[in-house]
């Protein structure tokens, strides 16, 4: 017996040294590691603070390989942001989860903070075999969710969020919006006869080319973001990009120094973005038609500029030999205001600051197709997962957009009819004819409304939420709204941003706003006021002694 339970023994070893020989020499087996994935590639394009301006939407600006992109793939024509501003709308987006009165309030927003141990759309590709890289900004907060990554994201050094340009050109504006240049308020804009490397964006562009023609090598599937960091202020453009194709008569929007009828006061705000960190508008009072005017011209340079960045990575993946494997997504992260209802910038619940360009390119669907149908950025990330032949996952608030994709003349998305978004204690829920936007107190309650047919009215210039024949839509949206609230307690955050807001457009902001814009300026308005001060108290002085020796020689006679 005790020889057969050796012979057991040993033969028991002999075949498990054959099964760990044969998983160790299997490929099929990566306990440690995804299998080398199959499905395509994706170039997963976005852009700062762009708006629709666009000929292939419908806008006056030639931008050729945007438009080259959107006869290839799918063009969005109602594709929405879910929080109009970049840190909280771009954590929302790649978290695939929906922004709340607790989560994605402001710029500084972070999704591994804001939801720890979230995965991220780049993080889910990574974990499924990908090889996954970004350039540029992508989160708003660089290292946000760093573990998505194979590679560390790539920036251009600290040229964007230095205070001082590292080619020391004091012309050269390569200012953070948040670290200030010496001397008060800097350039809002910057028109040099440069090349396309001489701003961040055209080294993001390099670098991204590098790394497609190095992924194209691999027998790995990739995913490469690239982020851009324009048109977002300061307008910096090299001189080529500058031109007069769109007519002076037509720079300015119609509602030009108009406001909506019947706006609550938490509609609207004083472009403060703009006003207190660049020159281009006073402190206080309003702007000229012709300072107006050379915004938006600014605006349009710096957006065709990253229309010809985005031209070069095409033109890279073309000649790559990968771009009938490579799906390519190009989106901004939320609109911007250039002048309508007398705003600039975005931080507001209408459809200029919210809409904001989408265009899929699958090269295994037949484009050039426009699709009408309301979408938003949260659709993006359980899009691309079914198109890269992965599981969705079920916790994402977006839905995929490969219906529309499969159906480009659907009005709706039969899976969600409308898009909300937030910004601070307001949100918006947009359908394919209305949009309607509330503001509520920390308790919940209603403070005021609004809302606009888009259809006829798409300047969103008549307020008609207290009309009767509005009462039966106001309810339907207002449940839409109801069904996708999550939690509805306020973070400390949004308690402080909403009180900020309410000074911001108090009676006496504008004067004590001015004053911490430029302190040194308004001393230096202040010293008349102070010597006349002085002069008064001392002429008051005089006469009061006067009196008083008066009085004393009264007496002494």
């Amino acid at each position: 017996m005790n020889t057969t339970l050796r012979l057991f023994s040993s033969a028991g070893k002999v075949a498990l040294a054959l099964c760990i020989a044969t998983l160790v020499s299997s490929p099929a087996v990566a306990l440690a590691s995804p299998a080398v994935p199959k499905g395509p590639n994706v170039l997963f394009i976005l852009v700062d603070d762009l708006r629709p301006i666009g000929t292939e939407f419908g806008g006056p600006v030639s931008t050729p390989n945007l438009e080259a992109l959107a006869k290839q793939g799918f063009r969005f024509t109602k594709n929405y942001a879910n929080v109009p501003v970049c840190g909280a709308s771009r954590a929302s987006m790649l978290g695939g989860l929906a922004p709340s009165p607790s989560r994605f309030i402001s710029y500084n927003s972070r999704l591994d903070a804001d939801v720890p141990g979230a995965e991220s759309l780049p993080g889910y590709f990574k974990r499924h075999g990908w090889t996954v890289l970004g350039n540029g900004k992508i989160f708003d907060v660089i290292d946000d969710s760093a573990d998505s990554w194979s590679e560390p994201v790539w920036n251009p050094g600290m040229r964007w969020h230095s205070s001082t340009p590292e080619d020391e050109r004091g012309e050269h504006l390569q200012k953070s919006y948040i670290n200030s240049l010496p001397g008060g308020r800097p350039p809002t804009w910057e028109r040099l006869d440069v090349d396309d490397m001489a701003y961040p964006d055209g080294e993001i562009t390099a670098r991204s080319i590098k790394d497609i023609q190095r992924l194209a090598r691999e027998d790995q599937a990739f995913f490469l973001a690239v982020g851009f960091r324009k048109p977002h202020l300061p307008f910096n453009a090299p001189a080529k990009y500058w031109s007069d194709e769109v007519a002076d008569s037509e720079l300015l929007p119609e509602t030009w120094r108009q406001v909506s009828e019947h706006l609550p006061s938490y509609a609207t705000h004083r472009s403060l973005e703009l006003r207190m960190q660049y020159n281009a508008l006073p402190l206080l009072g309003e702007e000229s038609d012709a300072t107006a005017k050379e915004l938006v011209r600014a605006y349009y340079a710096a957006a065709r500029y990253i229309d010809a960045q985005i031209g070069q990575l095409t033109a890279a993946l073309n000649e790559s030999g990968v771009a009938d494997q490579t799906i390519i997504v190009v989106a901004g992260d939320h609109g911007f205001f250039l002048g309508e209802q007398h705003m600039w910038t975005k931080h507001a619940l209408f459809e200029t600051a919210l809409r904001t360009p989408l265009i899929i390119v699958d090269p295994r669907r037949e484009g050039g197709h426009a699709v009408n149908a309301v979408v938003d950025l949260l659709d993006i990330f359980p899009t691309l997962a079914e198109l890269a032949n992965l599981p969705v996952p079920p916790h994402l608030d977006g839905r995929s957009l490969t219906t529309l994709l499969d159906a480009p003349t659907l009005s709706t998305h039969p899976d969600k009819p409308v898009s909300v978004s937030r910004w601070l204690n307001g949100e918006s829920v947009r359908d394919a004819q209305y949009r309607y936007t509330a503001w509520y107190d920390e308790s919940g309650n209603l403070l005021n409304q609004m809302m606009f047919d888009l259809v006829n009215d798409p300047l969103e210039t008549h307020n008609i939420v207290d009309l009767p024949i509005a009462d039966p839509l106001v309810a339907k949206l207002r449940d839409e709204l109801a069904k996708r609230q999550t939690n509805n307690k306020w973070s400390p955050e949004l308690v402080t941003l909403v009180n900020r807001m309410k000074f911001a457009n108090s009676q006496f902001a504008p004067m004590i706003l001015a004053v911490a814009a430029e302190p040194i300026r308004a001393l230096y308005a202040l010293i008349p006021i102070m010597l006349l001060l002085v002069g008064i108290v001392v002429l008051w002085r005089r006469r009061s002694r006067s009196r008083d020796i008066g009085a004393w020689n009264i007496r002494d006679h």
